[in-house]
């Protein structure tokens, strides 16, 4: 006797076509991207954060054979970029690339219209540069104990140049962990700082490494101090301000990609991978040291857990530099 639920051959074939069929349109609906990938800069051409986007922007491309683009939409320190972003379709393919204005100019700006930790989804840290802190030839001081002296002596007389919120707000953390008062002049752009520095217009410069190592190895400027917890692996002759004297004082930037929140899994995961699989190789590493970076990937779920307290600890920094009113 034979079962009445028998199952034939054609029966059979049929059953195995629509599970085909129904594989390969999971497979497709999961493929990601399906279409070029816009990557928004929120900054100036030639930034750190810029100069990292175009690198993984290639890579990228090569990795998926679909165009990676990166688009600079500047202005606000990064609310315009972030804000064009937001409004961009939940589905990966605009991808947010950005530096820590990022967590803080909606709590300086009430009119910023985002909230970063809401209504975006971090993907992947790549690279974190420190600052450094760098004097003019001539100055009288060589070192960073030296500048302290001089600043204590002259009554924070002593200037120091930078550009944007995160360096004002680094340099004025600086000064008060050391026990100095100094007057913090605030450019528009880093290249007119660094024109300015080196011509001996402002005494001292904090940018990041990438930007001064280079002056300060041909001596065009003096290295001082970098702002990070350990001495850079691109400079490790430079001392940190914290060794130097700057108590429990450290601030390390890092640039990384964003999504919006509501974004699939599927296209978070691809975009994370991929990002990590640029990270992996020597051509990475060699651009990092090029451009005066510190590589550091992390993946957006842990780097979720260190975003809340860094916005926090930035936002202590803002308020000692003035920037940001007290609580």
């Amino acid at each position: 006797m034979h079962s009445g639920n028998r199952i034939t051959r054609r029966s059979f074939m049929l059953a195995a076509g629509a599970l085909g069929l129904a594989l390969a349109g999971t497979a497709q609906a999961a493929a990601f991207p399906q279409r070029p990938v816009a990557m928004i800069v929120p900054f100036p051409a030639g930034t750190a954060v810029d100069v990292v986007a175009r690198f993984l922007a290639t890579q990228l491309t090569q990795q998926w054979k679909q165009p990676v683009y990166v688009e600079n939409r500047v202005g606000a320190d990064g609310l315009i970029g972030t804000v064009a972003a937001k409004m961009a379709p939940a589905d990966g393919h605009t991808i947010l690339y950005s530096g820590p204005p990022f967590l803080f100019v909606p709590d300086l700006n009430p009119q910023a219209d985002y909230d970063p930790l809401k209504d975006f989804r971090p993907v992947a840290r790549v690279t974190a540069p420190v600052y450094m802190l760098a004097a003019t030839r001539n100055a009288p001081y060589s070192t960073f104990q030296e500048m302290v002296e001089t600043a204590r002596r002259t009554g924070g007389q002593l200037d120091i140049g930078t550009a944007g919120a995160h360096g004002t707000a680094t340099a004025a953390g600086m000064a008060r962990a050391a026990g100095v008062d100094v007057n913090i002049i605030n450019y528009k752009t880093t290249a007119q700082l660094i024109s300015d520095s080196i011509a001996g217009h402002v005494p001292m410069v904090l940018s990041a490494l990438g930007s001064l190592n280079a002056l300060t190895h041909n001596g065009s400027l003096k290295a001082l101090a970098v702002s990070g917890p350990q001495r850079s692996i691109i400079a490790p002759e430079v001392p940190t301000a914290m060794e130097a004297g700057a108590k429990d004082f450290s601030v390390v930037s890092w640039n990384g990609a964003f999504v919006r929140t509501g974004t699939p899994d599927a296209a978070v995961d691809a975009i994370a991978q991929a990002i990590h699989k640029a990270t992996l190789g020597p051509d990475f590493i060699e651009f990092c040291r090029a451009q005066g970076l510190e590589p550091a990937f992390e993946d957006g779920k842990a780097w979720l857990k260190a975003l809340p307290a860094e916005r926090t600890y930035l936002n202590g920094l803002l308020r000692q530099s003035g920037l940001l009113a007290a609580k």
